[in-house]
């Protein structure tokens, strides 16, 4: 049975006169730097940046042995790309600490009044 899967260049095949979109990794580098430190990547892409496996980057995290993740959603977590390499420079240089938990923020309200 042959395969469906293309092997094609994106936009090949569009036509003669037609132009290729150019792909996200070549836009990327048209971005100016400020842009892409806004990125955010998922535990897998975090992983294969720091070059660590998923298991060892979630127990980094979990020992606070590196930024603390964004919720993304019930379940996922990601980083900033312009945190992640801030943190590669501060390990770099020996000067990287955990920063400490977000104070609990309590709700106007939910303090008990003395009567």
């Amino acid at each position: 049975m042959k395969s469906r899967i293309s092997t094609s260049p994106i936009g090949a095949g569009l036509g003669a006169g037609t132009a290729a979109r150019p792909l996200p990794h070549e836009l990327i580098g048209r971005l100016p730097p400020e842009a892409y430190r806004h990125c955010v990547l998922g535990v897998e892409q975090t992983a294969a940046l720091l070059n660590f496996s998923v298991p060892q980057l979630r127990r980094f995290y979990r020992e606070k042995k590196m930024p603390t993740p964004l919720r993304l959603g019930e379940r996922k977590l990601g980083w900033k790309l312009g945190v992640l390499i801030d943190y590669l420079q501060a390990v770099e240089r020996g000067e990287w600490t955990p920063t400490p938990e977000p104070a609990d923020i309590s709700m106007p309200g939910s303090e008990e009044t003395a009567a």
